[in-house]
């Protein structure tokens, strides 16, 4: 995955060296650091002071959009107490973990730093109440497009909402995924006379789940069938809101027993209930 910004770190560093910026700050990595970044933690005050809000001038539209803001609040007092938590999954081992969320957590999502610039001196929040799109965040000039109003005015939608920011952006620890953008239930067939039920499925993602983002799912599962030597090989099947995935365009499979789909690019369409199912 690194692989994938040397490009941008390189252009970043080949900027650096303009006017003898690199330079100074290899001399001095300690005060350029502290020019650069705040090291304290950040309070919720602080973050609520950053991030202005640029609301309708429609009475209607700015009343709407004081809900989602007066959520946002009630969302960084929750951080800041250590009140938010997700179940986390590792790509690489499947295994999961309970992560208290806090404010640093939050920046690294909405800025990619997990304190506040010295240099940025706000950002904005903005709403729109037409599009159909999830929330997007603009990292490079500080923003946060909040849409859907109707659904995040409910708190429990907008906290659930925020924490797929936080856990689907970059540098959340070794998480990949943990709310997907779409419900998963796993399902297991009657293997029929003569067979086993296979072992509980676990589901284990790499990627983001924002849209036209690329998205990564695996299924394991194991065969109970005895004896342990027999020649069945498990399958397994994908199917969203009852319609079966094929491969082709935005879905492909790892192999024929499509154990891992991967999808190239994440579209709205694609948030409802996915099942994996299995059998051998």
């Amino acid at each position: 995955m690194f692989n994938r910004f040397i490009p941008s770190l390189l252009q970043f560093v080949e900027g650096l060296k303009l006017d003898g910026m690199l330079d100074m700050l290899r001399k001095c990595p300690e005060k350029a650091y502290s020019y650069h970044m705040q090291t304290e933690h950040v309070d919720s005050l602080t973050i609520k002071v950053f991030f202005k809000p640029v609301f309708s001038s429609d009475k209607a539209g700015k009343e709407d959009e004081e809900v989602i803001l007066c959520n946002f609040h009630q969302f960084l007092k929750k951080l800041e107490r250590g009140k938010i938590s997700c179940i986390s999954i590792d790509a690489e081992t499947g295994s999961s973990s309970e992560v208290n969320l806090n404010t640093g957590h939050l920046l690294q999502a909405l800025i990619r730093c997990p304190a506040l610039p010295s240099c940025i001196t706000e950002g904005i929040i903005t709403f729109d109440h037409k599009s159909d799109y999830l929330t997007t965040v603009n990292t490079c000039a500080p923003s946060v497009n909040f849409s859907k109003l109707s659904v995040i005015k409910n708190y429990s939608s907008f906290e659930e909402l925020m924490k797929n920011v936080i856990v689907g952006s970059y540098g959340f620890g070794r998480v990949t995924m943990t709310h997907l953008p779409v419900n998963f239930v796993q399902y297991l067939k009657d293997p029929g006379p003569g067979y086993s039920t296979p072992t509980q499925p676990i589901l284990s993602a790499s990627g983001s789940s924002f849209v036209n983002s690329k998205l990564t799912l695996t299924c394991t599962s194991s065969s109970t069938t005895q004896p342990s030597n027999h020649s069945l090989t498990m399958q397994y099947a994908w199917t969203i809101d009852g319609t079966v995935i094929q491969p082709g365009g935005r879905f492909s499979f790892d192999a024929i027993s499509r154990k891992t789909l991967a999808i190239s690019e994440l579209l709205n369409e694609d948030n409802g209930d996915t099942v994996y199912d299995v059998s051998n």
